[in-house]
């Protein structure tokens, strides 16, 4: 088949879960027999308004690159709603599916996204599959967060205030030009300039922290605009022809706020989640994992506070492992460490006991949960984790707790007072059936891919259409 990823961008500029997923995903593709292709957001000109799509390399796989798309959106939401519905012509996106013939366009995001595209595939008949990895459609901010807690506002006129801290379109366009590229492609001048050169150009270009005053008729306008955009993200979703969600969870989500959707939940893993598991060995000392960022949504501040009170409950024979660019207010029981790569990956989950994964905000899945069990590490997750199905799916290889009560500090006290508690959720992980097969997951994504194919060619079939 011949398939094209829409995608935000890749490493090292993007970094995270998705990237590297879709990345793997391709490359499994690719040696499957596959042509394939992906699709990404450019750099955006001041003022540019003419679309053009550029071909590069990544590696072996071929990639294109849309200059003077729409802007990328992130937790902070939307500084000027125009700015992420930019117009494109229909032509550039039909040119470019049929240079290449593809049969399926596999979508990893909205972020960037111009609706043209998937017009484009739809007078083509070529099938849209969606993978959400986040909530950008549903959400401006992308994490349905409203004041640290669940947004459940479905009208999108009252984004304006969550969004008074989005970040200018001087930052965003900054963070996609090749200067900034060539900035994350270098890690030793990345750590030299992060904390002063970087940091404080960034910061000039954020907007005004505090509430800016605007006019009756001014956020009559702006809110207008966010009823615009909502309404754009509303017919993407329109288009889409089948939802493949990682997690039982985003099927919820999503339903509840856009009705019965056609679509699957394959639970998704990568090219270097394979079988470690090893059972824990006791030790004195009760080492926490917590790889995630040191912000709210994340759930660190939630973390900390539980573990404020396992400390002084007289229990301190305990260390938090975290991985941070740069320091945060640390804890006497805090240990920070650069953030580590991939081929550090085994050294970091053989030094921990348990993974703690505290997010407030919905995650779709989340794959450390997935890559702490291949190691035989247990996993206490947040209801809010979508990689909560596998603890449903294996019983007693951790827990579940909600970040609205103290559940994760009974959890830790109970395994901090019997550590026994922790080696059986290894050894139950260890036993367990659990699969770690990439190949496996591939093959089941590309059977969504036939099955779709298929479906439209049997429509064609039917009205007569030409292939």
């Amino acid at each position: 088949m011949r398939i094209l990823h829409y995608l935000f961008g890749l490493p090292p500029v993007h970094k995270g879960g998705v990237p590297t997923y879709v990345l793997d995903l391709a490359h499994m593709q690719q040696r499957f027999g596959h042509h394939v292709c992906l699709l990404m957001p450019g750099k955006v000109n001041k003022n540019g308004q003419d679309i053009s799509i550029l071909p590069k390399h990544h590696f072996n796989l071929k990639c294109y690159e849309v200059i003077n798309s729409s802007y990328i959106a992130n937790e902070y939401g939307v500084v000027s709603p125009d700015e992420f519905m930019r117009p494109a012509s229909l032509d550039i996106y039909i040119r470019l599916l049929n240079e290449s013939k593809f049969h399926i366009l596999h979508l990893h995001s909205l972020l960037g996204l111009q609706i043209e595209l998937l017009e484009a595939a739809k007078k083509l008949k070529i099938p849209i599959i969606y993978t959400p990895h986040d909530y950008y459609g549903l959400c401006p901010k992308i994490d349905l967060l409203k004041a640290d807690k669940e947004c459940s506002v479905n009208d999108w006129c009252n984004c304006v205030d969550c969004c008074q801290q989005a970040y200018s379109l001087k930052r965003l366009r900054f963070r996609q030009t090749v200067w900034y590229n060539w900035y994350c492609h270098i890690p030793i001048m990345m750590n030299m300039l992060h904390n002063r050169m970087i940091s404080r150009l960034m910061n000039i270009w954020l907007p005004n922290r505090k509430k800016s005053y605007m006019t009756e008729k001014n956020q009559s306008a702006k809110i207008q605009k966010f009823r615009m955009l909502q309404h754009y993200c509303q017919s993407i979703f329109k288009m889409i022809d089948y939802y493949h969600f990682n997690s039982k969870q985003t099927r919820e989500v999503y339903s509840a706020r856009l009705g019965t959707l056609k679509g699957e939940v394959v639970i998704i893993t990568k090219e270097n989640i394979v079988d470690h598991r090893r059972e824990l060995v006791a030790d004195h000392q009760l080492r926490i994992g917590y790889l995630g960022s040191p912000n709210v949504r994340k759930g660190y501040y939630y973390l900390l506070e539980q573990l404020d009170f396992l400390y002084e409950s007289g229990r301190t024979a305990f260390l938090l492992k975290t991985y941070f660019v740069q320091e945060t207010e640390k804890r006497v029981y805090q240990r920070n460490q650069a953030p580590f790569s991939a081929k550090q990956q085994e050294i970091v989950y053989r030094g921990i006991d348990v993974l703690v994964v505290p997010s407030i905000c919905k995650e779709t899945f989340g794959l450390v949960v997935l890559e702490a069990l291949s190691y035989g590490i247990p996993v206490f997750v947040s209801e809010n984790v979508g990689s909560k199905d596998l603890i449903f799916k294996y019983p007693g290889i951790g827990c579940i707790f909600s970040t609205d009560s103290n559940r994760l500090l009974e959890v830790l006290e109970q395994v901090y007072d019997n550590r026994e508690r922790l080696l059986r959720m290894s050894r139950i992980i260890c036993a367990s059936n659990m699969e770690f097969d990439f190949q496996k997951h591939v093959q089941e994504i590309i059977d969504i891919y036939v099955k779709m194919h298929n479906r439209n060619e049997k429509t064609r079939m039917l009205t007569g259409e030409d292939k």
